[in-house]
């Protein structure tokens, strides 16, 4: 029982350090040495348990097996292990780490849409900064065409003294007070035109903004300087409200929302990594599946003589292929599911660590197609010794010198 040892100090580890930032609010350089070390044991006791765990599961299915593969089969896992469990060691370190990595990546589409409040921008609201040169009549047509559309609730234009060419362009933009409630205001004076502070625009604003009356009676004369567009949130209305405004050649950059702001890096990263870890796994069970070929058929080699002797007894082959394939299925399922678990739960501990606030979910599609195509190799793999065991057990194989 001491090849426990590893894996359970690798998950101490990580939880004291998502323990020392979390709850006891401890800030100290041992914290990141501690999840990368936690992270490390984790790996390493996953391969030092799986042959003790593998010799337990083989003790339980030889007091319950009923035939003759099952038998044979248990007896020899558990005579041999280490030996067994080496052959599958490489496809369980995979799944284990692609599901840490599915994990994590899971927290991008959790994330909670901001709540509405009146004076910021709200989450459910594109929009773009208009682009130099630009005519009030083509922008007008552009947010009559955004109306049109299902799901867009609204389209106002900001107009300004001159274009925006950055964050702190201008100190006001002015709107007309009938399309004030569109963008989420309530407290609307009484006035055509209102004023708002250029800060409204800004991702990074908590503070709600005011309305105040604008000095212009009418806006017409100003230059249009931004477009936004209000929608009912849904994923379809966003889409159409990015797309009509990138492609309407009004706007000088890409559409954007205060949602899409708040994750862009987070999840251009956490994507990334996802992608990699996936195109990693495929590599790795690509190697695996071919060291579980190499040993399944290096096992069948060295038997020979003991296989030979069961046909010589009047075994039948496929006895004998049922053998192999329960020897390398066992301690296969045995820390499969191990793997997987422990994944999910060290992808908890670091997403806890990052930040409390994320939530995980299911994994994206591809991490169940990668975890299928990990079980389709391996059966490839024991597949393609079979027809080893005819050709290296004839009777010929049991003389001896």
């Amino acid at each position: 029982m001491w090849r426990t040892m590893p894996l359970l100090a690798g998950l101490a580890a990580m939880i004291t350090a998502v323990l020392m930032i979390r709850v006891l609010e401890v800030r100290h350089w041992l914290e990141s040495p501690l999840l990368i070390v936690g992270f490390l044991l984790i790996l390493v006791g996953i391969v030092v348990i799986g042959p003790w765990l593998t010799r337990l599961v083989s003790r339980i299915g030889l007091r319950q097996a009923r035939s003759a593969s099952a038998v044979i089969a248990a007896s020899r896992i558990q005579q041999t292990p280490v030996a067994t469990f080496r052959s599958v060691s490489g496809l369980v370190i995979a799944v284990f780490v692609v599901s840490v990595f599915a994990g994590g990546s899971s927290i991008v589409g959790s994330a909670e849409v901001p709540p509405a409040r009146p004076g910021l921008l709200q989450s459910t609201s594109l929009h773009a900064t208009v682009s130099a040169g630009r005519t009030p009549t083509q922008v007008a047509d552009a947010a009559r065409k955004a109306r049109e559309l299902p799901g867009i609730l609204s389209a106002t234009v900001g107009f300004g003294p001159g274009a925006l060419s950055g964050p702190d362009a201008g100190t006001e933009i002015y709107f007309r007070a009938a399309d004030a409630p569109g963008l989420g205001f309530e407290d609307i004076p009484a006035t055509v035109t209102v004023a708002v502070d250029t800060s409204f625009l800004h991702f990074g604003t908590t503070q709600p903004r005011a309305l105040t009356p604008a000095p212009a009676a009418n806006p017409a004369g100003m230059v249009p300087v931004v477009i936004i567009l209000g929608t009912d949130g849904t994923p379809e209305a966003m889409d159409r409200a990015r797309t009509l405004l990138n492609s309407s050649g009004v706007t000088a950059h890409p559409a954007t929302s205060t949602l899409d702001a708040g994750l862009q890096s987070s999840t251009r990263l956490i994507r990334g990594l996802a992608v990699l870890a996936y195109l990693g796994m495929f590599v790795a069970i690509a190697i695996a599946g071919l060291s579980l070929a190499v040993a399944t058929a290096s096992a069948v080699l060295d038997r020979k003589r003991v296989l030979g002797l069961m046909r010589l007894m009047g075994m039948p082959v496929s006895v004998l292929r049922r053998v192999i394939t329960r020897e390398a299925a066992v301690p296969l399922l045995t820390v499969l599911l191990l793997s997987v678990g422990l994944g999910f739960v060290v992808a908890w501990l670091m997403v806890t660590f990052i930040d409390d606030t994320y939530q995980m979910t299911w994994p994206e599609p591809g991490y169940f197609m990668a975890l299928g195509l990990s079980l389709l190799l391996a059966l490839g793999a024991v597949t393609a010794t079979f027809g080893l065991i005819r050709g290296t057990s004839p009777m010929t194989s049991t003389r001896f010198e």
